[in-house]
């Protein structure tokens, strides 16, 4: 059955459905390096959001930032607004905040304008609030940084609690940087 079902695959194969159960094919039958081969050739080549999926999940498994980021932004859309928020997340961990406010920006853009369902179970939203707000301060948006960061859980850890005390502290904030160097203290 198994390859029946491979050789109509192959005779089907100008299309991105086709790569992609090819890949999922071989993932089955363990060959992994023909699996991701026709899974690119789905993802890259013809688009398939299924294809992107497996892969980012793929390299994120594999702790492959570079593919990992590439999967994501192409899967990044309307329909997939969650994978703006796990490059928002990748890009602050990165501390390259202008990249993680800009997919943040996207995620609540298209929350707003999109009656697409979000499947929230994918993300932290405290981390998403937590991030966002550090972001935030690094682009001079400080009410919104204060909004975001404002009982957040993150700020119940004193490395957190740190992290944004000195980037107040590097905006020039210092009123704001010493309340939270206090509070770290209290932690």
């Amino acid at each position: 059955q198994v390859d029946l079902a491979e050789e109509y695959l192959h005779k089907a194969k100008d299309n991105g459905e086709s790569y992609y159960l090819l890949g999922k094919l071989y993932g089955e039958k363990q060959d992994i390096e023909t699996a991701e081969k026709h899974l690119k050739t789905a993802a890259d080549t013809y688009d398939s959001k299924k294809a992107q999926e497996v892969l980012y999940k793929l390299y994120a498994d594999k702790q492959n930032q570079t593919l990992t980021k590439h999967y994501l932004t192409l899967l990044a859309d309307e329909n997939h607004l969650e994978s703006f928020v796990l490059l928002g997340n990748i890009f602050a961990d990165e501390k390259n905040y202008n990249l993680a406010y800009t997919n943040y920006s996207h995620f609540f853009e298209g929350r707003k304008r999109t009656n697409t369902k979000i499947d929230m179970k994918k993300i932290d939203e405290e981390k998403l609030k937590f991030n966002f707000g550090k972001c935030c301060i690094k682009l001079g948006k400080f009410d919104v940084a204060e909004q975001n960061l404002k009982g957040s859980e993150y700020l119940k850890i004193s490395d957190n609690v740190i992290e944004v005390a000195k980037l107040y502290e590097e905006a020039d904030q210092l009123k704001l940087a010493i309340q939270y160097y206090k509070l770290a203290l209290h932690l």
